[in-house]
């Protein structure tokens, strides 16, 4: 196991100039683009309207929309609705980015990233009812292990409870949203859906403020919503696209005396993502006033990936993968970061950060 730290408080510093794969230490590099780009009073959100038997809606890069986001929206037709104008080329997103392992392929924590994150791309089942509501997909109970095949979902009979990434959200946000219609009885017998952008007075829906994102972001570590939100920021400011998007939050850094640093995604899960202890504690140090940022992050033995783990003086992110077990935040005001890589044993790395902390902090 390969440890690297960097606690300038204490002045501990062990091959923090070394590089290492952040993982989730990912969202702290998104989570400062974010917050410079878009700036702590940034409000995200998608639009749509209703005339006749016509329902336009834009997702406008939105970062996260529920089902009862649709609810709400259906709630408010009257007429049963024969086309639906869904506008959604935004974001331009590369569905895999590079370095993400081929066998997190279905996985709940790695769907696709999507011009659309509809409840995270991700369907839970219990009891052989999925959530978000959709028809897409055809459950068949059997005895063998679970998989997934096409639209068919194989389970086993003995454990009905699943969670994963369909291959194709947006195909499953459609779905979703005819079969909330038709349950409601707003469905026409035939109904078209046109990709095409309008330009028709809209309402807002699936409002949430900056300080929402990045604590569904950091908090869980979700990361459907940390590529969203990379995709979001760099459309905003004329850098659509996953390269383009990070070239930028490369330049806005590089203003900001901070290098050392190779990314391929905005949520860690890429295998090619390389980074140093001291970068990072020089990225928290630019976020240390900024308490939106730092209310966004998992508390000690509180709340998110640490609520069983260390104290309420310590405000971290961590960040797992195979073979990587990283903690970088704050211990009370003070910057720190932890990043371990080779680990063949997560409980002991986990323990061997939480120990060090707790000894030498």
């Amino acid at each position: 196991m390969i440890v690297g730290i960097d606690y300038p408080k204490k002045k501990i510093a062990i091959n923090n100039k070394k590089y290492f794969i952040p993982a989730s230490n990912t969202k702290l590099f998104t989570s400062f683009f974010a917050l410079k780009v878009l700036g702590n009073d940034y409000r995200f959100y998608s639009c749509y309207s209703i005339k006749n038997d016509k329902l336009y809606i834009k997702t406008l890069g939105n970062p996260l929309i529920t089902q009862d986001n649709i609810l709400e929206i259906t709630n408010k037709i009257n007429n049963e609705i024969k086309e639906i104008y869904l506008y959604y080329d935004y974001l331009k997103p590369t569905e895999r980015p590079p370095g993400w392992c081929i066998d997190d392929i279905h996985e709940p924590y790695a769907p696709p990233v999507s011009e659309i994150n509809y409840e995270m791309n991700r369907i839970e089942i219990k009891n052989k009812k999925m959530f978000p509501k959709n028809n897409f997909f055809d459950i068949k109970i059997y005895k063998g292990k679970t998989f997934i095949n096409d639209n068919k979902i194989f389970l086993n009979r003995r454990n009905k409870n699943f969670s994963f990434s369909p291959n194709n959200p947006i195909e499953i946000f459609k779905n979703s949203l005819i079969l909330i219609l038709k349950e409601k009885g707003l469905l026409a017998k035939s109904v078209k859906f046109i990709n095409k952008n309008f330009k028709i007075d809209c309402e807002y829906f699936a409002e949430r403020s900056m300080s929402e994102i990045l604590k569904i972001m950091n908090k869980e570590s979700e990361n459907s919503v940390a590529e969203a939100l990379l995709l979001h920021a760099g459309m905003v400011s004329n850098h659509r696209g996953l390269k383009n998007s990070l070239l930028f939050l490369k330049k806005i850094l590089k203003d900001e005396k901070i290098k050392n640093f190779v990314l391929y995604d905005g949520s860690g899960l890429s295998h090619y993502n390389l980074t140093t202890p001291n970068t990072i504690t020089l990225l928290l140090e630019k976020l240390i006033n900024n308490e939106i940022f730092k209310g966004s992050l998992p508390v000690g033995s509180i709340d998110g990936t640490l609520k069983n783990r260390l104290n309420p003086r310590i405000k971290a992110k961590t960040g797992t993968l195979n073979h990587v077990q990283n903690l970088s935040g704050y211990f009370d005001s003070n910057p720190f970061s932890i990043m371990l890589n080779g680990v063949t044993n997560q409980k002991y790395a986990k323990k061997f950060i939480d120990e060090y902390i707790t000894y030498n902090f």
